[in-house]
């Protein structure tokens, strides 16, 4: 057994290879994409990788440092997923561009489970939150107008609901339909009539307030929620927006035309019960009536209408 072992002592020493599992180790990490970061139980930073300093923009030596000197709203990581002895979560670094970061904890124990302090990875996800955000605008938005889609606008407005009937807020709604659309398109080209669709959108997101909600339904049909207003206030704004694009000289294809829009008002809860489909079928009515009576205005719903 001593010759073994003296042999065994021998081979290692003379093939290195003891050294040469540290420096694999050293260059696997050192040469990682990811970064990795290592802090004790006092939460001062142990080792980095390069990668770690490139992902956190350190370009000082940090070892030794506290880690919140570091790493921004560390507290609040900490707080979130830290009291694990595994944990996973996103965070958002600081700088431009902003970083998205996936950063996942792993308690470091030794053989008595006495805990030592935490390895973190560090994986950069900032294009894959660049095209998750990019997938999120496509699903949610109108591809011609960017405006949101119906399916979009049906989920804001049904929360803008709720807020209305929680805090008792007004709440009202603009629906609009290009007049003699069909029209247009026949008249001018579709290229006219897509730039008619554009030009209103612009319009209304231009002269709104960034918490009021804008939308393509379908077609020329649009629709405008506006959250704390009455039905006066929806009125003089539909009026407004009106004039504003019957006044506006479109042009597309090296042609010049103008058009109008109809539009139908109404406020939520003046009704028993009042819901979004409720609130719709109003809306609707009204601007059938202003397309009735000679199209280009604004009407506001009243119970004669029914």
């Amino acid at each position: 057994f001593t010759i073994t072992a003296l042999a065994f002592a021998f081979a290692i020493g003379r093939y290195q290879l003891l050294d040469l599992i540290l420096v694999a180790r050293d260059n696997l990490i050192e040469k990682m994409t990811d970064g990795v970061l290592v802090i004790d139980t006092q939460n001062r930073i142990v080792d980095m990788n390069p990668s770690a300093q490139k992902l956190l923009n350190i370009t000082t030596n940090t070892f030794g440092k506290p880690v919140e000197e570091v790493v921004r709203k560390w507290h609040q990581y900490e707080k979130e997923s830290f009291n694990f002895k595994q944990a996973q979560t996103e965070i958002e670094l600081g700088g431009k561009p902003h970083k998205h970061v996936d950063m996942q904890v792993t308690s470091i124990t030794d053989n008595k489970g006495k805990s030592l302090g935490r390895l973190i990875i560090l994986h950069d996800i900032t294009k894959l939150k660049l095209v998750q955000n990019e997938l999120h605008i496509l699903a949610n938005s109108d591809s011609l107008t960017g405006a949101n889609n119906r399916g979009h606008f049906m989920e804001l407005a049904n929360r803008e609901i709720q807020r209305a009937i929680r805090y008792k807020r007004g709440l009202s709604i603009v629906l609009m339909d290009m007049d003699a659309f069909k029209g247009i398109n026949d008249t001018y080209g579709h290229a006219c009539g897509d730039q008619a669709l554009i030009t209103l959108k612009t319009i209304c997101t231009k002269n709104t307030r960034k918490m009021d909600i804008f939308a393509r339904l379908g077609g020329e049909e649009f629709a405008l929620l506006l959250p704390e207003t009455s039905w006066e206030k929806a009125t003089d704004l539909a009026e407004r927006l009106r004039k504003f694009l019957e006044d506006t000289v479109i042009k597309a294809d090296g042609i010049e035309f103008k058009c109008t829009t109809s539009m139908g008002v109404t406020e939520f809860g003046i009704q028993e019960n009042d819901t979004l489909e409720t609130l719709l079928h109003r809306a609707d009515k009204a601007l059938y009536k202003a397309k009735a009576d000679g199209r280009n205005r604004v009407i506001v719903w009243k119970p004669e209408l029914e």
